[in-house]
């Protein structure tokens, strides 16, 4: 999770673990690259705006400079038709507004995981 906001960070963080899922917190896009640099994400919820590099030049160097993509999920307090779009142009997969709604971004997950599940189905050879 990408977030500068601390109160964020340690409620999302302690509600995800409870639900048996690991989370890695960054506080801004740099250390979003850094982290990229040992450890693949399959999942990364990410602030608009945040410290140093926001969420958009983060998802935008991502995007251009790794073999194997994550799944980004833009998580604001931006609300406007126009900022979803712009989250969207840059390679974010998925747009959701603060406060988050748990609930909802574990659709997402459910999500993200069935589109892996499927791309890594090899096709059967007929007989």
């Amino acid at each position: 999770m990408a977030e500068d906001n601390i109160i964020i960070q340690k409620v999302t963080t302690l509600k995800f673990k409870n639900l048996g899922y690991m989370i890695d917190v960054a506080n801004n896009g740099l250390e979003v690259l850094s982290m990229l640099e040992n450890q693949f994400y399959d999942i990364i919820l990410m602030d608009m705006q945040m410290p140093k590099m926001d969420g958009i030049a983060a998802t935008e160097i991502i995007r251009q400079s790794h073999q194997i993509q994550p799944y980004i999920i833009a998580v604001t307090a931006n609300f406007l038709e126009e900022d979803r779009q712009m989250c969207l142009d840059v390679g974010m997969n998925d747009f959701m507004t603060k406060p988050i709604v748990i609930a909802q971004l574990i659709e997402a997950f459910k999500n993200v995981h069935l589109i892996k599940s499927r791309s890594y189905e090899l096709p059967i050879k007929p007989n």
